[in-house]
């Protein structure tokens, strides 16, 4: 794989931020999409919660709603995350096992690195957070957000997570997809949540803003990252847009799953037999 697809989506609703990312996977491991590495943003804000994660017992839709932010579930794992001043990366393809290796964490560690070397480009001293100790989370309990702490192989800066990333594979097909914090915003995030879900962890998150002392742009930091990746995999990254299929089946998508209370506001499998 010495030549991806780059896809720079800019701002859109999470429905379609998240039926993309599905539609470009499914593709994929039908051999109708090529391997692609794509940046996104998230207008208005929303929530997204994990595939296995309980939405109503840990978020507040009431407050979501009074303050209109829509809740999505995703097609990966891990735990919520509150999309509103972010760069979003995702990476797609089959034939992962030859480009990552087998399991998760390699996928995750590749992945990982090029994001630290774009990051470095942008002045940020990133690193790998270190595997969790075996048999327990590194958090001490189970907040709900993706921000309470790091997994093995996600990007610290100054001690507290930056990027937050989930993954999905299935068979020799790959996406993994992730926030890359521009601003903080912990306690907005707190706010959404029920008061018996906040969990004895507060959120341990910075941000681009914060560890720069300026608030980059979009545009820099989708440059910077995607230089990084280019540098970190040697890989040519040629930019494209989308196929008519591609199109039409994130469009279908959208209508039938992420605008759909059947799969976002259920759990786990129960979603996955109503989509």
């Amino acid at each position: 794989m010495d030549s991806w697809r780059l896809l720079e989506s800019g701002p859109a609703r999470g429905s379609y931020n998240l039926a993309l990312d599905e539609a470009l996977f499914l593709l994929a491991r039908r051999g109708r999409s090529r391997p692609t590495l794509r940046f996104y943003a998230w207008s208005p804000a929303a929530v997204s919660v994990g595939y296995f994660q309980s939405r109503d017992r840990e978020i507040d839709p009431d407050v979501c709603r009074r303050k209109g932010i829509d809740i999505y579930r995703r097609v990966t794992g891990g735990r919520a995350v509150l999309h509103r001043d972010e760069v979003t990366y995702s990476v797609v393809c089959a034939g992962s096992r030859a480009f990552f290796g087998e399991g998760l964490q390699p996928a995750y560690r590749r992945i990982a690195l090029a994001l630290a070397e774009g990051l470095k480009i942008l002045g940020v001293d990133a690193e790998l957070a270190p595997p969790a100790p075996k048999g327990r989370g590194r958090a001490a309990g189970r907040h709900p957000s993706c921000f309470s702490a790091s997994s093995g192989c996600e990007i610290d800066a100054g001690g507290r997570k930056l990027v937050g990333s989930a993954q999905k594979r299935e068979g020799d097909t790959l996406l993994q997809h992730g926030s890359i914090l521009v601003a903080g915003h912990g306690e907005e995030f707190a706010g959404l949540l029920r008061e018996g879900a906040k969990g004895p962890s507060p959120l341990s998150m910075t941000s681009l803003e914060e560890l720069r002392g300026c608030r980059p742009s979009y545009t820099t930091v989708v440059d910077a990252l995607a230089e990084g990746f280019s540098r970190g995999w040697g890989v040519n990254f040629e930019p494209g847009g989308l196929t008519e299929e591609e199109e039409a089946l994130a469009a279908e998508l959208e209508e039938c799953r992420y605008r759909s209370h059947a799969w976002n506001g259920r759990r786990g499998r129960a979603a996955a037999a109503s989509g």
